[in-house]
């Protein structure tokens, strides 16, 4: 849940402009001055300050910046369920969290707390119509109209969105089209990192743990992960740059992921030196959910659903290129292998796509799907990155998105169901073909994936006590068994395929929420974490407990203005280290509390190392005047 507490004061003024001398500069004031009354009149704007972690990452809630100690890699934890509802009372600290690269559990008991992102929303006008799909968007929350909240608009009036494997789609005459995101900076926007190459756990390296990254050759030879092996004549590792070399022929030599995540039980090994590396499958993981809270014994959630929409970048340093040379990227989506091939010497790149449900159809011709011009020749270098998501395919070349004729497709035939497959533990690769080249900087990431947990709309004319939940997987301990069996794909498919409630024959539409001609659905982008349209109550007795009704809109999230300051001096224990200032750094104290019977938190003491506020600090620049996507 992301909505906001209290919108701040409207900002309906600007500053006044130096006086000039002259009828001209009159006039020109004059005219300046009726412009901005008549933008404020017709964009009329409200600030608004996140609270929880509903919308993270895309907006922050109440959270803490972590760095962590054996890889390097910076990510947010949400620290809003340290709070009472209220934000008053601190009820549980949090004492740990789980690092999204290598997957480190890190304490952070004492780090210090930030509020979350202050953004700037323009308010709806009917003379500048709706929102539009994808959009991020405050409303009035339906079952208490005296509250904001912020989600993502993903379902538009008279629409039946369905919720299938982390994508949305909108039935129309029984038949299913999927949503896509239309713009390549909302599609980036929204992807997750799963890995940093250039901040591996050079600890667990040092401990004999495989590379993720690696050259290798298509065989079955020692340590082969999906009938790879690694290849010492193929691309050359420098560990200390993370960077790869090749100097292909007309064989072309890959270089891939394998998805070789540590486990908790790794790094509780690692000082014995008992290391049984696995590839996984990569799951819907938040590090700004992993968290764990004081007297909590059960390990955080680390990812329960396969997600298959992936997408990998790097830096290419194109040294040379032959005659039919070529840069090849690939993606692996269950039984099929989405490719992005790059041509030097035609400056030309090509979008296919092989389908194999056998090993042995692995090099089987791909079937074109579209072709586009690009920049891409020898003796340079080029950020390149490729995205395979909800059925389409996005290439992007120093961040510009090429465009295509087509870059959409149809899922393979046959399947209710993507299930993933051995390959997916080795799910992105980079071939070459007669050129040489260096890549660099290689990252995998993962998009939303948006979860099937929601209220029966079945029942959605009842009293709120008389709703029945369901989650995508309905059997109990679902969610571990599949965790568990992500270092095997077949038992993954097997469990899923077998759990999914609306899979069964009788289980009518129970995936899909219908809107009115004036309602809207909402969902957040931190699914798991978010009570947003699937999971609303109904105490109101709407027909549609899950819409938003037009008249609830309120704005559209526009920037970020102020994510939070940057404490100086005082990045860790919460308190400032060598700038105190007396009466000032160290007066605002959260106060402790407890739930009395009822439920409400009434306060039992001070937090003496919990402060509500740090100074000195400075402004953090990243994010500020930060475009919402």
């Amino acid at each position: 849940m992301a909505e906001s507490r209290k919108p701040a004061e409207k900002q309906a003024a600007a500053e006044t402009p130096p006086k000039k001398d002259g009828t001209r500069e009159t006039i020109e004031s004059i005219v300046i001055a009726f412009i901005f009354a008549f933008l404020f009149r017709t964009f009329e704007a409200e600030a608004f300050v996140i609270p929880t972690g509903s919308m993270a990452p895309t907006l922050l809630g109440r959270h803490k910046d972590e760095t962590c100690p054996k890889c390097g890699f910076s990510f947010t934890v949400g620290a809003s369920e340290e709070l009472d509802r209220e934000g008053n009372f601190l009820m549980k600290r949090i004492e740990s969290a789980i690092c999204p690269n290598c997957r480190f559990e890190m304490n952070i008991r004492q780090d210090p707390v930030f509020i979350g992102d202050r953004i700037l929303v323009t308010k709806f006008n009917p003379e500048i119509g709706d929102t539009d799909r994808w959009d991020v968007t405050v409303f009035k929350f339906p079952e208490d109209p005296t509250t904001n909240y912020i989600k993502r608009l993903c379902g538009l009036p008279g629409e039946t969105i369905e919720i299938r494997q982390g994508d949305l789609y909108s039935i129309r005459d029984g038949k299913a089209e999927i949503l896509r995101k239309l713009t390549g900076d909302k599609q980036r926007a929204v992807l997750q990192v799963v890995y940093d190459d250039d901040l591996p756990c050079r600890e667990m390296l040092a401990a004999g743990w495989p590379e993720r990254w690696a050259g290798v050759a298509d065989d079955d030879g020692p340590n082969a992960v999906a009938g790879w092996s690694e290849d010492a004549d193929g691309w050359q590792t420098d560990g200390e740059s993370r960077r790869y070399q090749v100097e292909a022929g007309d064989e072309s030599r890959w270089l891939r992921y394998r998805h070789f995540l540590p486990t908790q039980e790794d790094w509780e090994d690692l000082p014995n030196g008992r290391l049984d590396p696995e590839a996984r499958l990569v799951l819907d993981f938040c590090g700004y959910n992993a968290m764990r809270f004081e007297q909590q014994f059960s390990p955080p959630e680390q990812g329960v659903y396969w997600v298959g929409d992936l997408a990998v970048s790097a830096t290419i340093d194109l040294q040379a290129a032959q005659a039919g040379g070529d840069v090849t990227l690939e993606l692996v989506e269950g039984s099929r292998k989405y490719r992005c091939t790059l041509d030097p010497n035609g400056g030309k790149a090509t979008l296919s796509y092989v389908d194999a449900l056998d090993r042995e159809q692995r090099d089987e011709a791909a079937r074109i799907l579209s072709e586009a011009s690009i920049d891409f020749a020898a003796g340079d270098e080029y950020d390149i990155a490729f995205a395979n998501v909800d059925n389409q395919l996005w290439l992007w070349i120093d961040g510009d998105a090429v465009e295509f004729p087509t870059a959409t497709y149809e899922p393979f035939a046959g399947q209710v169901v993507q299930l993933p497959r051995v390959d997916d533990l080795t799910p992105a690769g980079i071939a070459a073909t007669n050129v040489t080249a260096t890549v660099s900087h290689l990252k995998l990431s993962r998009d939303v994936y948006y979860r099937a947990d929601f209220v029966d709309q079945r029942t959605a004319e009842l009293p709120d006590m008389h709703r029945s939940s369901s989650k995508e997987v309905g059997t109990e301990g679902t969610e571990n068994r599949l965790h568990d069996a992500a270092d095997d794909p077949d038992v993954y498919a097997e469990l899923y395929r077998n759990a999914v409630p609306w899979l069964r024959p009788d289980a009518g539409a129970s995936n899909r929420l219908t809107l009115g001609d004036d309602e809207f659905l909402m969902l957040g982008d931190n699914s798991p974490r978010s009570l947003d349209g699937r999971l609303w109550g109904n105490l109101r007795g709407d027909l549609h407990r899950h819409a938003v009704p037009r008249s609830a809109l309120v704005g559209k999230a526009l920037l970020i203005f102020w994510p939070h300051g940057l404490r100086l001096g005082n990045e860790k224990d919460g308190v400032a280290h060598g700038w105190t200032i007396p009466g000032l750094d160290t007066v605002f104290y959260h106060m402790t509390g407890r739930y009395d019977a009822n439920g409400r938190p009434i306060p039992t003491g001070i937090a003496a190392d919990y402060p509500a506020h740090g100074l000195p600090f400075y402004p953090n620049f990243g994010r500020i005047l930060r475009r919402i996507r």
